[in-house]
């Protein structure tokens, strides 16, 4: 009796979650008509109240769904009672999809830059090539985000410069020309560093991939302070995506 509100069988493209609700879509276009209190610029997306034990089951549902890649069953409830202009679901069921063991993929997991810290399970891309949504180890619930801006806009410090004698205090490159970040091709490999300003001094020393240098006298000029640079998430380095 209710055949009239299912949808066919596809796979979660979108999934937000806004306050206490979610609001997902499916990769195929809704096959039922929508009720009327749906918004046009929202037609094809549905909405789930995390405030009811049903709709926390259907979230945790769309995340197993599309961190799987299984297509879903959305079931309409022909009205928008949980976000006005959205559709409500009224239930989600995976219908889980027969692969060829030979050729189905591993999970992708999101690491810390050492690889070795596991962060979470990958469960989707973001906006953007550069961002996507992954399940963190402690809590498997709330759908985070990860951008990696700081490691794409970036410049490259060849040698940093010193007060000191030994490369010893504080540590100064080149213009940041407008980039907040940097790597440097240091003796110890490469490392981030983040620009924190400027001074004007006559350097002493200077630090690059053969090493300390310590120099003699030079005139006083302009260098900007460059600081290391240790990202919240990912450490000294860009996150690692593996299986």
């Amino acid at each position: 009796m209710f055949s009239f509100n299912v949808l066919a069988a596809a796979k979660v493209s979108y999934l937000n979650v806004d306050g206490d609700n979610v609001h997902f879509a499916t990769a195929e276009a809704k096959a039922v008509a929508s009720p009327s209190c749906v918004a046009a610029e929202t037609s094809e997306r549905f909405a789930v109240s995390l405030r009811t034990e049903a709709g926390r089951a259907m979230y945790s549902l769309l995340i197993t769904a599309m961190s799987s890649g299984q297509p879903v069953t959305v079931i309409s409830g022909q009205d928008c009672a949980d976000v006005f202009g959205l559709e409500r679901a009224q239930s989600v069921s995976i219908s889980p999809e027969v692969a060829d063991s030979s050729s189905a993929g591993k999970p992708l997991s999101l690491y810390k830059g050492d690889g070795v810290t596991k962060l979470g399970r990958i469960v989707g891309p973001g906006a953007n090539v550069n961002t996507l949504y992954y399940l963190p180890v402690e809590n498997e619930i709330e759908i985070k985000a990860y951008y990696n801006k700081p490691f794409l806009t970036t410049k490259t410090l060849y040698s940093l410069y010193f007060e000191s004698q030994d490369c010893s205090g504080d540590s100064y490159g080149s213009s940041p020309n407008g980039q907040t970040y940097a790597k440097y091709n240091g003796v110890d490999g490469v490392k981030m560093y983040r620009y924190s300003g400027s001074k004007h001094f006559q350097y002493q020393s200077v630090s690059n991939s053969n090493g300390c240098r310590a120099l003699s006298a030079t005139s006083s000029q302009t260098h900007y302070l460059w600081v290391p640079y240790v990202d919240a998430l990912c450490g000294e380095s860009a996150c690692l995506i593996k299986e």
